[in-house]
Formats: C-alpha cells, structure tokens, sequence
C-alpha cells in the first residue's frame, strides 16, 4: 500500500526563506490495483505496436503475475 503524507509549514511574509518546521498534518492511504481491463488494454497497445512499460511501487510482482495471467488467456 502507498501513503501520501500532507504536511504544512509556516513562511515568513517578510523573508520566504525563514520557513519553519515542517508539520506531519496526516497520511491519505491509496490502494491501486490492476484494473479489470489492464490485461486487454496492454494487448491492444502491443498490437498497435507500443512499448509498454509497467511503472509501479508496491505489489508489482503480483501486478505483472496478474496481468501476465491475464495475457495468457
């Protein structure tokens, strides 16, 4: 799972850069998985003769076992 962390911090109106320190506001969890027609996408882009690369973090083993899964037919 993938967190995004929001923060704040206060500037100086006078001075931008007298900042002080950085305060954790909160964490948003995120959950992505493959899409239901990831696999169909990506066969379409490969015949249309695309390069089609895999950009992931967490979990991308079982996205591509997923997807190949799904290639395979």
């Amino acid at each position: 799972m993938l967190q995004l962390a929001s923060c704040d911090q206060e500037v100086s109106d006078k001075n931008k850069d007298v900042a002080g320190p950085w305060e954790l506001c909160g964490l948003i969890p995120l959950f992505d998985p493959p899409r239901h027609d990831s696999a169909e996408t990506i066969r379409r882009a490969l015949y249309l003769g695309v390069n089609v690369k895999m950009i992931t973090g967490t979990g991308m083993s079982l996205a591509c076992y997923k997807i190949f899964c799904e290639l395979q037919g």
